[in-house]
């Protein structure tokens, strides 16, 4: 092969991994920002500060394999009311 054609082989191939790593970056980013859409929507962080309200709190206290449903399942003023706790709000 050429060295012309060695060096358009490897120009080419720098685009692609180039575009691979921007698309993987770009899907991270997107996915960490639905993840905050969805603190936002259940009331976990505020909109405006993105700083943790009373359930995100009590989120990142908890382990488990869902942290914000556990905590929202708690937080019900029903199952409150059974255990006998006091709300988180």
């Amino acid at each position: 092969m050429r060295t012309g054609a060695q060096a358009e082989a490897l120009r080419r191939r720098a685009r692609h991994l180039r575009a691979a790593l921007e698309g993987r970056l770009g899907s991270g980013a997107r996915e960490f920002e639905d993840v905050v859409g969805v603190l936002v929507a259940a009331g976990a962080l505020d909109a405006g500060s993105l700083a943790p309200r009373p359930l995100g709190e009590a989120a990142r206290q908890l382990a488990g394999e869902n942290e914000l449903w556990l905590v929202a399942a708690l937080s019900d003023p029903a199952v409150q009311a059974r255990a006998g706790v006091f709300p988180l709000t």
